[in-house]
């Protein structure tokens, strides 16, 4: 099911899509810079040296001889016996200049160890035979093929690009059951935005699937599965990302725009403005036509419809472009042909070309901005009674540029009446409604007030102040105002802001209105709070504690003066181990209270108190009976 939403999805949205940008040479030397420095600084990473030095090749940059020869010592030095060694040590040297590796011993066993691991990915399978291509190392094609049918059970887009990529290796006739299954790795792409196509992976996945798709289609010399309008939202997502983070990436991205142009089957065009969208009323209006490496195609003429911003009707259509003597890239028009009003044009290009290869002929378009000078024709003002019916005789007229000669005097009885048009400087002078248009009362402290101009019938602007009502605008703010005109707009050369006029207002004192506390936002910081502990007792004197004390312990004290006076008994206790343990029991009861007292809390104290007491309990139970005992002797 998935495949047939994404087609769907895929040739509704196309048609906006337009390649505006292509490789530059600004880029190529931004990254070049980048590249070098990986050869000099990242001499223990083989592989990024690989990338590194294949992408200077893909750019026709030839490195340093300092960084290429370090790069080389690396690849000479390299263990062969690892295949992903074996596969950047082969790329660097056939990408590094006079850099052929020292012995290349045992590289075949290398490769040849693929076919007997229990599952090779693409990757590996793709690994083992560019080595084997780049050392010229013949290997057994009908083995590796078998092992690269298995793999391509993982139909994730990251594995089965690299599958592509090994059956481009391939003799045609052993390629070719692969090229059928294009369609199953096309399926999987996400549109972006309507203006992109990926693969999950990012850039990475998304480049080598464009490589191994155009290198296995440019085997088998047939168009592939990929329709011209997935092909440009493709390149248009390729193109966004020029950017990149990594050598990996980079080498990725600059194999995938090469194959885009090195192929006979589908290569994108862009389209892109030379110069900035607003253009220049005394210069031409120039179109690049160009490749995706910004490279000139082959272009028998190229014509453009000229479409208002927001319209589907072309005010000039098939207008046809010059090609420039100086660079066979641009294209372009006089600034005649362009509509005498200001605004933002689509020009929808169309290109004419023999090449049947090209992808992008139609559709592509680029933004342009005409802009214009204004002029401020017949504007008015005056200071009317609120209800008096406004006349020519009322008013008074400044020209532009200019200052009105009087200093106008206005009370809260008052209303000043302001009017004026804005037109084009040149063409035909037809009205314009610019997008800010307002009037400026500065006073002279440098408080201002702001009004909006509001469009009338006819497409004048007027500004009706009645200060009855808008003198709360002003803040009981009286004294001297200029006035200002402020406009601006997108489609004008240059914003106006002229002051026309001084106004000296009378303004009421404005009345102050109390604001509930609990509406008001204030900033200031606020008062300290200072937390007031409560004070402890005073306590009385210690000899009050102390005479408190005695009072508690006196039963006590009278037990013992008690005991004395009538004798301590001993003989009736029992001659028995109970007996003491009982009194230990005892003891350890009141020294329990105490621990209590000090420090335990009642759940301890209980935890406690039940094998103490129950100790005691049996103890005494002992004494208790051995006493009695003792008394029935006795009485026999």
């Amino acid at each position: 099911m998935r495949p047939v939403i994404f087609l769907v999805v895929a040739f509704s949205s196309v048609l906006a899509v337009s390649l505006n940008g292509h490789w530059e040479e600004k880029d190529t030397k931004w990254l070049s810079g980048v590249l070098e420095d990986v050869l000099k600084k990242k001499t223990d990473n083989i592989a990024s040296l690989h990338y590194a030095a294949s992408t200077l090749k893909l750019l026709k940059v030839t490195p340093s001889d300092a960084a290429a020869k370090g790069a080389c010592e690396v690849a000479k030095k390299a263990d062969l016996s690892k295949l992903d060694v074996l596969y950047n040590a082969a790329a660097l040297s056939a990408d590094l200049p006079n850099c052929a590796l020292a012995s290349v011993a045992g590289a075949q066993k290398t490769i040849e160890g693929v076919l007997t691991e229990s599952s090779p990915n693409g990757e590996r399978i793709t690994q083992a035979l560019r080595a084997a291509d780049r050392l010229n190392i013949k290997i057994n094609q009908a083995a590796f093929d078998k092992i690269l049918t298995a793999a391509m059970k993982d139909d994730s887009p990251a594995n089965l690009a690299w599958v592509f990529n090994a059956a481009a290796l391939f003799d045609k006739g052993t390629g070719a059951k692969y090229f059928d299954k294009i369609k199953n790795l096309v399926s999987h792409a996400d549109e972006v935005d309507k203006k992109f196509l990926q693969f999950d992976g990012g850039l990475t996945t998304t480049a080598n699937a464009i490589h191994g798709i155009m290198s296995l289609a440019e085997k088998q010399g047939k168009v592939p599965a990929v329709s011209q309008d997935q092909m440009l939202l493709f390149a248009n997502y390729l193109l966004s990302r020029k950017h990149v983070s990594t050598e990996k990436a980079a080498f990725h991205l600059l194999s995938a725009l090469g194959v885009l142009v090195n192929n006979h089957q589908l290569v994108p065009i862009t389209v892109s403005l030379v110069g900035p969208v607003m253009i220049d009323r005394m210069q031409p209006i120039r179109v690049s036509i160009t490749n995706v490496f910004g490279l000139p195609i082959e272009a028998t003429g190229v014509r453009v419809d000229i479409i208002p911003r927001g319209s589907k009707d072309p005010v000039m259509g098939h207008l046809p472009l010059a090609k420039m003597q100086a660079d066979p890239r641009i294209w372009g028009f006089g600034p005649e042909k362009l509509p005498d009003e200001a605004g933002f044009f689509d020009l929808a290009v169309k290109i004419e070309s023999s090449d049947k290869r090209l992808v992008g002929k139609t559709g592509s378009s680029v933004l342009i901005k005409k802009c214009d000078d204004i002029i401020v024709d017949d504007l008015k003002l005056g200071v009317l009674e609120k209800d008096e019916t406004v006349t020519g005789a009322s008013l008074s007229s400044v020209s532009q540029f200019s200052k009105f000669g009087k200093v106008l005097q206005a009370d809260n009885s008052k209303r000043l009446y302001i009017s004026f048009s804005v037109k084009a400087k040149t063409g035909l002078g037809t009205l314009m409604q610019p997008h800010q248009t307002f009037i400026l009362f500065k006073h002279s402290t440098g408080a201002e007030v702001f009004y909006t101009a509001d469009v009338q019938t006819g497409g004048k602007y007027l500004v009706d102040i009645n200060l009855a009502k808008a003198h709360k605008d002003f803040e009981g703010l009286s004294g001297k105002y200029t006035a200002h005109l402020i406009i601006g707009d997108a489609r004008i050369r240059t914003p106006m802001d002229w002051p026309f006029a001084d106004f000296t207002l009378t303004i009421p004192p404005a009345v102050k209105t109390v604001e509930p506390k609990s509406h008001r936002i204030e900033y200031d910081p606020k008062p300290e709070i200072k937390h007031l502990f409560r004070q402890p007792e005073k306590r009385p004197p210690t000899i009050v504690s102390d005479a408190f004390t005695l009072i508690c312990l006196a039963p006590l004290l009278l037990l013992l003066v008690l005991w004395f006076r009538i004798g301590f008994n001993f003989g009736n206790m029992p001659a028995s181990a109970w007996t003491l343990l009982f009194h230990l029991g005892l003891a350890a009861l009141f020294a329990l209270y105490f621990v209590f007292w000090l420090q335990l809390n009642m759940f301890e104290t209980l935890k406690y108190l039940a094998g103490i007491a129950a100790f005691t309990y049996l103890a005494g139970n002992r004494v208790l009976r051995a006493i009695a005992e003792k008394r029935k002797h006795k009485t026999e």
